[in-house]
Order: C-alpha cells, then structure tokens, then sequence
C-alpha cells in the first residue's frame, strides 16, 4: 500500500516537474533539499558529526553545499528528461518504406506522427522528425534537406550541452568557493595574531586553519561528486542524441527522391505536356478508329451487294445454260431422223464400194465427219456436201463397172 502511494506521488511530481523549466523546478528541488539537510543537520543528534563539521562552521560552505544540491537537482531533472527521451526513442517511429517516396509524402508523415505520437511532442526525437518532415513539405523538395538535417544535429547537441551550463558552472565555481573559505578561516585565524599571549591564542588559530582545510576539501568533495554525476547523466544523454542522429538519417535523409525545384518545374511542365499529347493522341485514336469502322462497313457492304450482284448473275447464267441446252437437246432430236437416214446411205454406199480400197477410207472420213457434224449440229451443210459427193462418185461407179466389162 506505502509502495503503491509512493509511486503515484512519483508520477504526480514527475508530471509536474514535466510542465515547469528545468530550470526552476531544479533550483526549487535543491533549496527544498538543503534546507531539509540543514534541518536535520542542526539536530541535537548531529551535532558532533563529520558533516556538521565540514558544512556549517562558515557561510561559504552553505553556499557550497546550497550549489551542489541544486546542480545534484539539475542532473535529477535531466535524468528525468533522458528516461523520458529514451521511451520517445523506442516508441516514436515512422512506417517502414518500400523505395524513393515523393516529396508529398512528407505531409502524410507529418498526420502519421501528430496522430500516433502527440504524446512525446516535447522530446527531441518528436521534434527532430517534426521539423526534418515540415522542411521537405513545405519546400516540396529535398534540396539543402542534409545541410538541414546536420544543422538540427548541431542545434540539438547544443542544447544537451546547455542543459549541463548550470553544473559546469558548479564545478567550476566550487573550487574558488572553497579557496575563499580556506583564506577567510586563514585570515580569521592570522587576524589579532601577535606574541604576546601567543601559546593561548595557538589553540584556535590551529583550529580555525583546519576549518579552513575543511571547507576546501568540502568544496573539492563536492566538484568531483558534481562532475561524477554529470558526467554518468550527460553520456546517457549523447549516446540517445546519437540514436536519433542515426535513426533521422537513416529512416529520412535517403526516404524521398531528390528533385531540384527548377527540375521540378520543369518535370510538372513535361508532365503537362505529355499528359495533353496523350489525350490528343487518344482523341485522335479515337477518330481513327471511328473513321476505319465506318469505311470497313461501307466495304462490308459494297461487298454483300457484290456477292448479291454475282449471285444474281450466276442464277441468270445457269438459267441461259439450261435453256441452251433444252434447246441443243430438242434440236438433236429434230436432226436425229435425217441422220439415221444418212447413215443408212452411208451404209450402202460403204457396201456398194467395199470392193476398192478408196471407197473403204472414204467411208471411215464420212464416219468421222458424220460425228463432228452430230456435234457440231450443222446438218444442211453436211447434207448437202454429202449429196454433192454420192453424185460425183455415181459417175465414177458407172465408168469403172464399163472398164471392168470391157475387159
């Protein structure tokens, strides 16, 4: 129960020590310690003690011991404020990158980390991201972004090193408090000092030259414990700037792609251009394409009328053929009596001369010629040829039947 009281007093007074400077939250933590180390010091309890003996025989040992408490209450504070920059250093982070990202992408990382990480917004690793991503989003480029980048770094290596400006002081200054102390004891001791009653005064001479060895020796105590602590805070302190010099550099100082502003004017024109080319270009598709399928359906249809035109003719031309050939096949028919009639003299004339040899080839040509004629359908030519022929060659028959008589 005791423990759960005293560390919810602790988160309470840490919060408050968060909303007050360090400054004057540590000088009210030391003046609240010494007095308390007084206090306690004047007791009856401690009134032989070592510490009562090397811190309250002069003024200047309180000022000595009021200093170190409040340069101890400053190292508190700033240990206060290392154990709150170490938890922003685990926590504030931003979303892991996949390759170059454009410069707009800085005011989306900017919404990620007010949104995500309001919390740490006084620590150095929230305000260093804050403004490395505030510089590329509102020159939208990332040109002088490292010259930036390493001024941060400088300017927050300043400002640890300033918070320790009050210790350094301390250790400085509590040298001389402590000569100042041991030449006042000394001069207290020397003031007043003569032979005359020379072994009574010998006594507290010596001791106020002790008193005087004290008070540097508690100032020299008091320099080295200063430095110890500081030096243990303050190396807690460059080792988290260090992480977050290297976080920055690595998360943002390679995260966006480097265009020059001129550059990126002149990309934002091309990328007009282009874009207005292409819709031309699309545009112009576009007729083309219209203008092909209208003359690819002109020529589709003075196709169909073609194929229509020939399927037409080709109808017409088997019509003439067909009635070419009724007409062919009723004229043979006509022409089939005068040709059997035909052949049949033929036949006899071939008898009636099969005695000569001439009269056997004469009817072997009337054959053929007879069959050209059944093809060729002139018959009243041939007719008459033919009958023209039987007259010649009755003569010829007559005077060879006389010769064969006679002999």
């Amino acid at each position: 129960m005791r423990f759960a009281k005293w560390s919810c007093g602790s988160k309470m007074l840490s919060k408050w020590f968060r909303k007050q400077s360090g400054g004057s939250s540590a000088f009210l933590i030391g003046m609240s310690v010494c007095g308390l180390y007084y206090l306690v010091l004047h007791l009856p309890f401690f009134q032989d003690s070592l510490l009562h003996a090397y811190t309250t025989h002069h003024a200047t040992e309180y000022a000595i011991v009021m200093l170190f408490f409040w340069a101890c209450a400053e190292h508190w504070v700033c240990l206060l404020r290392v154990n709150r920059e170490k938890n922003a250093v685990r926590r504030v982070s931003l979303p892991k990158r996949h390759g170059l990202e454009g410069t707009e992408r800085a005011g989306e990382l900017l919404g990620y980390l007010q949104a995500h990480h309001s919390v740490y917004h006084r620590s150095l690793m929230y305000q260093r991201i804050y403004s490395s991503l505030r510089f590329v989003h509102e020159s939208q480029s990332v040109s002088g972004f490292q010259e930036y980048l390493e001024s941060l770094e400088v300017r927050d290596s300043d400002q640890v090193f300033e918070r320790y400006g009050f210790s350094r002081f301390v250790t400085t200054i509590l040298p001389i408090l402590g000569l100042i102390g041991t030449v006042v004891h000394f001069g207290a001791a020397l003031t007043g000092l003569s032979m005359e009653g020379l072994t009574e005064k010998l006594p507290k001479m010596l001791s106020s030259m002790g008193t005087a060895f004290n008070t540097t020796f508690t100032a020299m105590t008091c320099m080295v414990v200063t430095f110890l602590v500081r030096f243990l805070v303050e190396r807690r302190d460059n080792e988290l700037l260090r992480r977050i010099d290297a976080y920055v550099e690595d998360e943002l100082l390679h995260r966006f792609e480097r265009i020059d502003i001129a550059t990126k004017h002149v990309t934002d024109l091309l990328t007009v251009t282009n874009s207005t080319l292409l819709s031309s270009l699309v545009s112009f598709e576009r007729q083309l394409i219209e203008e092909w399928n209208n003359r690819l359906d002109a020529t589709q249809r003075r196709w169909d009328e073609l194929n229509q035109r020939q399927e037409l003719n080709f109808v017409h031309f088997l019509a003439m053929v067909e009635r070419q050939q009724q007409t062919h096949v009723s004229g043979g028919e006509q022409w089939s009596e005068p040709l059997s009639v035909a052949k049949k003299m033929a036949e006899e004339i071939a008898k009636s001369l099969a005695t000569d040899g001439q009269f056997l080839l004469l009817q072997e040509r009337l054959s053929e010629n007879l069959l050209l004629l059944q093809h060729s359908q002139k018959l009243d030519t041939t007719l008459n040829e033919l009958t023209s022929a039987i007259r010649l060659f009755t003569p010829k028959q007559s005077n060879s039947s006389t010769i064969r008589l006679a002999s």
